[in-house]
């Protein structure tokens, strides 16, 4: 990371207008963020950093259970050897961990959860992705999706909206091949991190003037602003990055 760099960060995680619970997680440099409220930091850029948002997947149980043990498992390996940390590598022992954790309770059979995980370490920014959660980037007014959603087409064998990847989601174990990128990162860029509660409720043109903004906490309230505006039909798990 470049001396002067410094991470402007707001992150926010809240229940949406329709649903009863909030399966949605944030996570920061293996610390959880609270529920409702948006939570603000300002973090040095001379040591790497570590971002995860995961969405449980409704349609499934334990939900929350899945996304929750997701980010833990993968902070857990960031914070084990952060020298030789490995994102795809820890996202694919996170599934294995939720195929594990099915196997031991039959209360937790079926349970998944998508995630996005951002490692911020010497000036760059590495991604991966499962499922549809997303990793924007924001520069020179051009928005770009840096994942690409693990989500269907419209065709006979997968329904628009069914997820063709996720972590755990099955009564038997299947690996994952998740989504991965590196980008350098420079002053001025904006980073944008969330669940489909918050993708796929508004559009870019929508997310694009919301980055426009001042600062990161700007940013995430003209986000839930524009959602809740749509009817909040999901949770919201958001972080949002300014590098200065």
């Amino acid at each position: 990371m470049k001396r002067h760099m410094r991470l402007q960060i707001a992150a926010f995680c809240q229940l949406g207008d329709v649903r009863t619970t909030n399966e949605d997680v944030v996570m920061i440099d293996g610390i959880r963020v609270p529920e409702q409220g948006v939570k603000e930091l300002c973090l040095s850029g001379r040591t790497d950093h570590l971002l995860l948002v995961a969405d449980g997947m409704g349609g499934h149980v334990a939900g929350d259970i899945a996304s929750g043990l997701a980010v833990q498992h993968v902070a857990d390996h960031w914070r084990r050897d952060r020298s030789r940390f490995n994102l795809t590598s820890a996202i694919r022992s996170a599934n294995q961990s939720l195929f594990d954790a099915m196997a031991g309770e039959l209360g937790l059979r079926g349970m998944g959860s998508t995630i996005a995980a951002v490692h911020i370490c010497d000036g760059r920014l590495h991604w991966s992705n499962v499922g549809d959660s997303r990793v924007y980037l924001f520069r020179d007014e051009e928005l770009r999706q840096l994942t690409v959603d693990h989500a269907a087409g419209d065709d006979d064998i997968h329904p628009v909206g069914v997820l063709t990847q996720c972590l755990g989601g099955s009564s038997i174990f299947i690996e994952v091949e998740p989504g991965q990128g590196t980008e350098e990162v420079y002053p001025g860029d904006t980073v944008l991190m969330c669940s489909d509660g918050v993708s796929g409720v508004i559009g870019e043109r929508e997310i694009v003037r919301a980055c426009r903004a001042a600062d990161p906490c700007d940013v995430s309230l003209r986000l839930y602003s524009s959602v809740r505006d749509h009817g909040a039909p999901d949770n919201l798990a958001q972080i949002v990055v300014r590098f200065s």
